[in-house]
């Protein structure tokens, strides 16, 4: 987990070399968890959930209910078990992302007794030199 050659992220970025463990939360029991996007833009993010039982998952005014062991897509926009097959069926709402920054991911279990391990992965995504006179946005 860090920067790859060819990948985008200038090698002199302030991006932490163990960033991986800053975005893996065990025994999550519901609350509020941060995210940092240490992209300049949003990120669409990949977050498994492994756990006993459903929850609702929300971050800046958008969220997902979804059953206890899933990944979630966001970039794809799609929903699956741990093995892969699809359970688009079984959820319901919106897909968010991360804004640039910290944001505050917002998890309400359907259990009092259910406790989950969220892992959150996502790529950085940067803005760099443009001119926006010349992409033709004014």
């Amino acid at each position: 987990d860090g920067p790859v050659l060819d990948s985008g992220i200038p090698l002199d970025s302030a991006i932490p070399l163990n960033m991986g463990e800053r975005f893996d939360f065990t025994d999550v029991k519901g609350g509020d968890i941060q995210i940092r996007n240490i992209g300049d833009v949003p990120a669409l993010p990949i977050v498994t959930i492994e756990g006993t039982c459903g929850m609702t998952i929300s971050c800046n005014g958008k969220g997902l209910e979804v059953p206890a062991l899933c990944r979630i897509d966001c970039e794809r926009k799609i929903v699956t078990d741990l093995s892969g097959t699809g359970i688009m069926t079984e959820i319901s709402g919106d897909f968010f992302e991360l804004a640039p920054g910290a944001n505050i991911v917002n998890v309400i279990p359907r259990s009092e007794s259910g406790s989950c391990h969220i892992t959150v992965r996502y790529t950085p995504k940067y803005l760099y030199n443009a001119y926006l006179e010349e992409t033709g946005f004014k």
